[in-house]
């Protein structure tokens, strides 16, 4: 009797090891700030919960402008007939990294129509239910970053993006081969001399001086897992003066030590822009905690912070034999589909190059 008592048990550990691990909530806040020597601002940001109907699926982007603040806008907010980019997730019919590529692509055809005096960059996160465990795609181009932070305030790599920058030896040979050139001047290196990213949505007259620059985003996706305590997304007037580490820890610092009720801006001044925005004051808070910092670190440029909180339902270890196994196999299986996906990606492209507007 005792022998299938224990086998009960272990059956049962196991199938509580292996349940989904689901979010209590979603919670987001945003803090922008007009750079002390910029004209106006040009950031803009996006945050759509629930997405394409699921409370269970959010879309989130920054999105940080150049040459005028019209590319950002039509991205996140969309200008008429033009985007905005979460639509163009929304209504596709691809699958994978598929969405995305075409997404940004049709963002930047579409646009150009309608400006060609603006850019942006984008950094975007698509949060969505999974087998096991909530699913995240990134997707970007320039110089907006994400930084995935673990519950301990350390980075998570695995859902941390690397800024797109001339010098960069993939983008450089990527630009080179497509007859372009790369030249250091006014304090970084820039395509054709002109633009410091390699990639942006819009920016129409540039590209037509400057060859290689391109919209075609770089993506990753993961697993979000009970010690993921939250996603950072923010233009690079925060990385240009703060490192990943610092961004998280402060921002980690800042959900720990929250007491409501959130107080009303400090810095915010009739000759300065500030947004904020949320469905979480705690997120709020440490949104603009990191945007703070950022200008105390001498941040003269536009700073844009949004802050996503994972707040889990069912605290599970990673360590749990049952749900590594079945993670890894699942892992494995898609990393030969996503090989699969690559080749159709290629195709995809030489498709859309092909395809009349």
């Amino acid at each position: 009797m005792n022998k299938y008592i224990g086998l009960l048990v272990v059956v049962t550990a196991c199938a509580q090891a292996a349940a989904p691990a689901e979010f209590k909530s979603i919670d987001w806040g945003v803090s922008e700030r007009q750079g002390l020597d910029r004209t106006h601002m040009e950031d803009a940001y996006a945050a759509v919960l629930p997405f394409k109907g699921n409370q269970n699926e959010a879309f989130f982007g920054i999105y940080d402008g150049h040459g005028g603040d019209q590319a950002a806008i039509a991205t996140a907010q969309g200008i008429g007939d033009v985007g905005p980019l979460h639509r163009l997730v929304a209504e596709s019919r691809l699958s994978g990294y598929n969405i995305y590529k075409y997404a940004y692509q049709m963002m930047d055809l579409y646009f150009q129509e309608y400006s060609k005096e603006s850019g942006t960059t984008a950094i975007t996160a698509h949060i969505m239910p999974g087998k096991y465990n909530p699913l995240v795609y990134l997707a970007w181009v320039g110089d907006a970053r994400a930084v995935l932070v673990n519950q301990s305030g350390t980075v998570s790599d695995v859902g941390t993006s690397i800024d797109h920058k001339p010098d960069n030896p993939k983008e450089k040979s990527r630009i080179e081969a497509a007859g372009g050139r790369i030249r250091h001047c006014e304090g970084a290196w820039r395509v054709g001399g002109i633009l410091a990213i390699p990639r942006a949505i819009g920016d129409g007259l540039v590209k037509s001086m400057a060859k290689g620059i391109i919209a075609d985003p770089e993506i990753k996706d993961f697993k979000l897992r009970p010690h993921h305590k939250a996603l950072i997304l923010a233009c690079d007037g925060v990385w240009d003066v703060l490192s990943n580490e610092q961004a998280a820890q402060i921002v980690t610092d800042a959900l720990q030590n929250y007491k409501a009720p959130l107080s009303a801006d400090p810095i915010a001044r009739t000759h300065e822009k500030t947004t904020e925005a949320g469905n979480n004051s705690r997120a709020q808070y440490a949104a603009r905690t990191l945007r703070d910092a950022a200008i105390n670190a001498r941040s003269t440029d536009n700073v844009s912070v949004l802050v996503i909180e994972f707040n889990w339902q069912q605290e599970q270890l990673d360590t749990d034999w049952e749900l590594a196994r079945q993670l890894a196999h699942d892992e494995r299986m898609e990393a030969k589909n996503r090989e699969e996906q690559i080749k159709k990606d290629a195709e995809l492209a030489r498709r859309l190059q092909a395809a009349p507007l």
